[in-house]
Protein backbone atom coordinates (compact mmCIF):
# COMPACT_ATOMS: atom_id res chain seq x y z
CA UNK A 1 0.00 0.00 0.00
CA UNK A 2 1.30 3.54 -1.07
CA UNK A 3 0.83 5.86 1.41
CA UNK A 4 -0.87 9.64 0.35
CA UNK A 5 1.47 12.34 1.26
CA UNK A 6 0.36 16.13 0.93
CA UNK A 7 2.69 18.42 -0.51
CA UNK A 8 4.41 19.28 2.67
CA UNK A 9 5.56 15.89 3.97
CA UNK A 10 6.43 15.21 0.38
CA UNK A 11 9.01 18.36 0.88
CA UNK A 12 9.94 17.99 4.09
CA UNK A 13 10.78 14.19 3.32
CA UNK A 14 12.94 15.52 0.25
CA UNK A 15 15.22 18.39 2.15
CA UNK A 16 15.82 15.45 4.47
CA UNK A 17 17.16 13.49 2.02
CA UNK A 18 19.32 16.59 0.95
CA UNK A 19 20.22 17.43 3.84
CA UNK A 20 21.50 13.50 4.50
CA UNK A 21 23.11 13.54 1.25
CA UNK A 22 25.24 16.99 2.35
CA UNK A 23 26.24 15.40 5.53
CA UNK A 24 27.52 12.20 4.27
CA UNK A 25 29.72 14.39 1.79
CA UNK A 26 30.95 16.52 4.08
CA UNK A 27 32.14 13.42 6.06
CA UNK A 28 33.33 11.65 3.31
CA UNK A 29 35.39 14.89 2.43
CA UNK A 30 36.90 14.92 5.90
CA UNK A 31 37.80 11.39 5.78
CA UNK A 32 39.70 11.36 2.45
CA UNK A 33 41.73 14.40 4.02
CA UNK A 34 42.68 12.47 7.02
CA UNK A 35 43.57 9.56 4.78
CA UNK A 36 45.54 11.75 2.14
CA UNK A 37 47.18 12.98 5.69
CA UNK A 38 47.55 9.48 6.85
CA UNK A 39 49.34 8.76 3.24
CA UNK A 40 51.76 11.30 3.71
CA UNK A 41 53.27 10.32 6.90
CA UNK A 42 53.37 6.57 5.63
CA UNK A 43 55.77 7.85 2.35
CA UNK A 44 57.58 9.76 4.79
CA UNK A 45 58.32 6.67 7.60
CA UNK A 46 58.92 4.54 4.59
CA UNK A 47 62.05 6.59 4.11
CA UNK A 48 62.92 6.95 7.78
CA UNK A 49 65.44 4.10 9.49
CA UNK A 50 62.99 2.42 11.58
CA UNK A 51 64.77 2.83 14.73
CA UNK A 52 64.69 6.52 14.78
CA UNK A 53 62.15 8.29 16.96
CA UNK A 54 58.96 9.62 16.05
CA UNK A 55 56.14 11.01 17.93
CA UNK A 56 52.46 10.37 17.71
CA UNK A 57 49.28 11.91 19.29
CA UNK A 58 46.92 9.22 20.74
CA UNK A 59 43.95 10.58 22.21
CA UNK A 60 45.82 14.21 22.69
CA UNK A 61 48.35 12.62 24.54
CA UNK A 62 51.93 12.85 22.37
CA UNK A 63 53.94 9.54 22.56
CA UNK A 64 57.56 8.66 21.97
CA UNK A 65 58.24 6.00 19.17
CA UNK A 66 60.06 4.31 17.16
CA UNK A 67 59.41 4.42 13.16
CA UNK A 68 59.25 0.82 13.47
CA UNK A 69 56.91 0.44 16.38
CA UNK A 70 54.52 3.42 14.72
CA UNK A 71 54.57 2.76 10.90
CA UNK A 72 52.19 -0.69 11.11
CA UNK A 73 49.63 1.25 13.16
CA UNK A 74 49.29 4.58 10.85
CA UNK A 75 49.29 1.76 8.25
CA UNK A 76 46.32 -0.16 9.84
CA UNK A 77 44.64 3.20 10.85
CA UNK A 78 44.47 4.27 6.63
CA UNK A 79 43.47 0.84 6.11
CA UNK A 80 40.33 0.90 8.13
CA UNK A 81 39.87 4.32 6.49
CA UNK A 82 39.92 3.05 3.36
CA UNK A 83 37.46 0.48 4.31
CA UNK A 84 35.05 3.15 6.32
CA UNK A 85 34.98 5.58 2.98
CA UNK A 86 34.28 2.81 0.60
CA UNK A 87 31.32 1.92 2.71
CA UNK A 88 30.15 5.62 3.24
CA UNK A 89 30.65 6.31 -0.30
CA UNK A 90 27.80 3.40 -1.37
CA UNK A 91 25.79 4.45 1.37
CA UNK A 92 25.90 8.05 -0.60
CA UNK A 93 25.36 6.67 -3.99
CA UNK A 94 22.57 4.63 -2.55
CA UNK A 95 21.27 8.26 -1.29
CA UNK A 96 21.57 10.08 -4.49
CA UNK A 97 19.53 6.92 -6.27
CA UNK A 98 16.90 7.38 -3.78
CA UNK A 99 16.70 11.33 -4.21
CA UNK A 100 16.30 10.52 -7.93
CA UNK A 101 13.86 8.22 -7.85
CA UNK A 102 11.73 10.54 -5.40
CA UNK A 103 12.25 13.55 -7.46
CA UNK A 104 10.58 11.26 -10.40
CA UNK A 105 7.91 9.76 -8.59
CA UNK A 106 6.93 13.72 -7.23
CA UNK A 107 8.10 15.39 -10.17
CA UNK A 108 10.47 17.75 -7.94
CA UNK A 109 12.58 19.90 -9.62
CA UNK A 110 15.41 22.04 -7.75
CA UNK A 111 15.51 25.74 -7.70
CA UNK A 112 18.41 25.21 -10.10
CA UNK A 113 16.67 22.66 -12.52
CA UNK A 114 13.72 24.55 -12.70
CA UNK A 115 15.62 28.04 -14.11
CA UNK A 116 17.75 25.76 -16.29
CA UNK A 117 14.67 24.16 -18.02
CA UNK A 118 14.22 25.32 -21.57
CA UNK A 119 11.59 27.98 -21.85
CA UNK A 120 8.94 27.33 -24.23
CA UNK A 121 7.89 30.62 -26.28
CA UNK A 122 4.31 31.49 -26.22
Amino acid sequence: MTEKLDQREIVERFQAMCNQQTQLSSKLAELEAERAEHELVLETLEKTPDSRKCFRLIGGVLIERTVKEVFPAVKQNESNLCKIIGELQEELNKIIIDISEYKQKYNIMTQEEYLARPRQVV
